[in-house]
């Protein structure tokens, strides 16, 4: 992540146009966050670990295999994973600071709230846990990304309860120019053609190999741009 000077600037004309991929949800959100984010990671500069990653999260995130995974699709960083079995985004609110203090990451990747209530009363409060975690990320110069919770068991196809989770979730983030990692659709997309067996335990919530392959998936599409928008030169 070394960067040089820049060149100069080079015009080039072509014969032809060519046909332009529609972007990314990924690609849409770094046009809003890219400032901020550059801005946080610029604050981070001399006080952070350089090349360390935090992954932040319940017991999913507590499993050995979800640190392995996450730190072999990312490919250049060391990846540190704390979870916490059973937890929701209360005690993530309460706890990050203290691991924001332990492990000093360069970026925090947080996926809370698969133990949350999901009744409507109750999503508001966790988005206000999550903005706060994502502040004390800020606050220390660690660039935050929020991935949306994975769906839960076989019977809900579409899993409306979390679903409704992760719509109030993906709002908050993008309101508050925070990064997301698209977990629960990249779940939702493998089983077009997959089966949700094959990314879920017997419980319908803990992780198989399939799980810890597409979640860990989701955080490199989410890291790739956010590392385009710290690298870029506006």
């Amino acid at each position: 992540d070394n960067v040089g000077p820049w060149s100069r600037e080079a015009s080039v004309r072509t014969r032809r146009g060519c046909d332009q991929e529609p972007p990314t949800p990924e690609e849409r959100d770094r046009a809003a966050y890219a400032a901020r984010v550059r801005a946080i990671h610029a604050a981070g500069a001399g006080k952070v670990v350089r090349g360390r990653v935090l992954c932040f999260g319940d017991s999913i995130t507590g499993a050995t295999n979800y640190r392995r995974f996450v730190e072999s699709a990312l490919g250049r960083y060391d990846v540190w994973a704390r979870g916490y079995a059973g937890m929701r985004t209360d005690f993530a609110r309460k706890k990050i600071a203290e691991d924001l203090q332990a492990v000093n990451p360069e970026f925090c990747l947080i996926m809370y709230g698969t133990n949350n209530s999901k009744a409507p009363r109750a999503i508001p409060p966790a988005m206000d846990d999550l903005r706060a975690v994502a502040k004390a990320c800020e606050r220390r110069g660690t660039v935050p990304i929020i991935a949306t919770i994975p769906p839960r068991g076989f019977k809900d196809p579409a899993s409306e309860p979390e679903a409704r989770f992760n719509a109030a979730l993906i709002e908050m983030c993008r309101r508050e120019k925070i990064p997301i990692a698209y977990v629960f659709e990249a779940f939702l997309e493998y089983e077009k053609s997959g089966d949700r067996r094959t990314l879920l335990a017997r419980d319908g919530v803990h992780y198989i190999t399939g799980g810890w392959k597409v979640t860990a998936a989701a955080w490199k599409a989410a890291m790739d741009q956010v590392l385009f928008a710290i690298l870029d030169r506006p």
